[in-house]
């Protein structure tokens, strides 16, 4: 409705099907938690560290803040209703249908705990009403002097008032025990594994945790995002597993940069131009999740995957031949760049001078056309002014005017990182490193052999390469010995 609407700082923007943006207003601050919702004809936004309510209503293009006559917590729709959270009370309060007016007698309590109101959330034609120690159902009976009326309760309540996000038809959220839930029905069970669990317990800030929704690929996601420590742990709905996700910047690794989503008009994920969207807490970005993106912008992201703990009742296990199943010859052939050789006499010199640099970078690969009709290739280690630095000297073949084509050579010839612990996970082995192969180089095989004994091991493997990774299988080839 009214096409893609976005808070950046303190900007509210409406941005149309050709991502031509108009900003609409100003909110008070340009920090905090964020609630938006729609009711068909107008949108809410609730700042909840500015205590104010704005609407947009698209058709006449108004923008205005709204008098409520309480501090509003959070924000969500329930058939035609706005229904807002009062902060630091049990109270909440619904509007006139297809209306963002509040009457002052249309408010109710959350009574079936003495805590007070945290969140809330629509869901199914429900809202739930989410205290620290419980929730509670309400659901639309139709009475025109206040339509909600309670259905259920449930025993399990929030300190995370952003974690809450619906995700597959049913609404996830961080309990107060620091587990992460999943509602079926009206019971509140529990998704995340002892490992996670234990996880966030190690975290600092537990009550700052921020829920999104994401549908990609076919996969639900549930992204939980600890700001203060600089976590980000996902479930897969789909398939029921965990993953974690981080960002990189150049080859160090930051926490994963999104802090928001798209929500649809039902408050779950939803798609702007089919594309699945997130917002950046950094910088003001909204992400695209693509499967042919291999980089968050210009930086690259790395992939990880590990296996269970191996043993054997306590014997030592010779580790012969481990192979991995992958998808090979995903070299991609990117970021090319022509230039011509500038710099006369450059033949045995470790660096060229080119008429054009504009993009070249360290790591990039090299090929020029010699004069003896060879090609020569090289790997780039530096970039200074017009001086192109390299990992080989020139042969006496190079000369002015020879042409040079830079190209990104781990696009082109991704590799991937095998290591391994003996220790539970504490301390890795060396890498060991095989090729996923370049363009065509569709029969490498991913093997490594003679990695010693252990009573008990963890295989990892790791890449950062901008290209497809794709593993189906793993096999192993071991020799238990005795006691």
């Amino acid at each position: 409705m009214g096409g893609l609407n976005v808070v950046v700082g303190n900007s509210w923007w409406r941005y149309n099907k050709t991502l031509d943006g108009t900003k609409l207003g100003t909110l008070p601050t340009d920090t905090g938690a964020i609630w938006i919702a729609d009711n068909s004809l107008d949108i809410v936004v609730v700042d909840y560290e500015g205590n104010d309510a704005y609407s947009y209503t698209p058709n006449t293009n108004t923008f205005v803040k709204l008098s409520l006559g309480f501090n509003p917590s959070s924000v969500c729709t329930l058939d035609t209703y706005f229904v807002f959270g009062q902060k630091d009370s049990k109270q909440f309060w619904v509007s006139d249908p297809l209306s963002t007016t509040v009457q002052s007698t249309r408010f109710a309590s959350k009574e079936g705990t003495p805590d007070d109101l945290i969140t809330l959330i629509g869901d199914k034609r429900e809202v739930l009403l989410l205290g620290e120690k419980a929730g509670e159902f309400w659901y639309n009976e139709g009475d025109a002097t206040f339509p909600l009326r309670r259905r259920a309760f449930m025993s399990h309540g929030t300190r995370a008032k952003e974690s809450p996000a619906i995700v597959d038809n049913s609404i996830f959220f961080l309990d107060s025990h620091h587990q992460v839930r999943r509602i079926y029905g009206y019971d509140a069970q529990i998704i995340s594994t002892r490992q996670i669990d234990y996880r966030i317990k190690q975290c600092i800030s537990k009550d700052d945790a921020i829920g999104i929704p994401v549908v990609y690929q076919g996969h639900a996601l549930y992204i939980l995002i600890f700001p203060t420590d600089k976590k980000c742990f996902v479930y897969d709905a789909s398939i029921e597993q965990w993953q974690d996700w981080t960002s990189l910047e150049g080859y160090e690794e930051i926490q994963f940069r999104v802090r928001c989503g798209l929500l649809g008009v039902e408050g779950g994920a939803d798609l702007f131009n089919d594309k699945p969207l997130l917002g950046d807490y950094r910088d003001p970005y909204v992400w695209e999740l693509s499967e042919t993106a291999y980089r968050d912008g210009e930086n690259r992201f790395r992939k990880s995957r590990s296996c269970m703990v191996i043993s054997s009742e306590g014997k030592p296990i010779f580790f012969d031949r481990l192979q991995i199943e992958a998808e090979t010859g995903v070299g991609l052939i990117e970021g090319v760049k022509s230039s011509t050789l500038a710099d006369a006499g450059a033949a045995d010199d470790t660096s060229v001078t080119v008429a054009d640099k504009t993009g070249i970078k360290a790591g990039y690969g090299l090929e020029m056309d010699l004069d003896d009709g060879s090609l020569f290739a090289t790997v780039v280690t530096g970039v200074v002014g017009n001086s192109v630095g390299l990992s080989q000297v020139l042969p006496s073949a190079a000369s002015r005017g020879n042409a040079i084509s830079f190209y990104d050579y781990e696009a082109r010839f991704p590799t991937i990182d095998m290591d391994y612990s003996d220790d539970g996970g504490k301390t890795f082995s060396n890498k060991l490193t095989e090729e996923l192969g370049g363009p065509g180089q569709y029969n490498n095989i991913l093997v490594w052999t003679h990695m010693g004994s252990s009573y008990r091991r963890v295989f990892r493997w790791e890449t950062d390469a901008p290209a497809k990774v794709i593993f189906s299988d793993a096999y192993l080839e071991a020799t238990i010995g005795a006691r």
